[in-house]
């Protein structure tokens, strides 16, 4: 039944998220959190490079129907903007047990390894 496995992933995406912002408010009670099931389609303020306050941003089920009908595609995202600019991000994939760091300034990891990509690699992919 399609409407029950939307209803158990939109379950598992809330309690996901749940749990990563208990994480983040146990250690950064004063971070803004804009969680994309408990802000919902509500409209968002922009985040201003004059804003003081720290800010996270999380998708805990990015590809949510992929998950819903068992395909591996799907990760958990988290962001975390200063001044309104993205200084990190976080992406982990369960399924693939890969997780992506990017930090501003510092590059970006795979599973611990730096990301490196050559200009001639780079031209390819375009």
């Amino acid at each position: 039944n399609k409407k029950n496995e939307t209803d158990f992933a939109t379950a598992i995406d809330i309690q996901n998220e749940q749990t990563i912002i208990a994480g983040i408010r146990e250690t950064f009670p004063d971070h803004q959190i804009i969680g994309e099931e408990s802000t919902g389609t509500g409209e968002v303020d922009a985040l201003s490079q004059d804003s003081s306050t720290p800010t996270w941003i999380i998708d805990p089920i990015d590809g949510t129907t992929n998950f819903a009908s068992g395909c591996p595609l799907t990760c958990v995202s988290i962001g975390f903007c200063v001044g309104g600019r993205p200084v990190l991000g976080v992406v982990f994939s369960p399924q693939t047990n890969e997780l992506y760091i990017g930090v501003d300034g510092r590059g970006a990891y795979r599973n611990g390894e730096r990301i490196v990509s050559t200009h001639d690699e780079t031209k390819k992919t375009l």
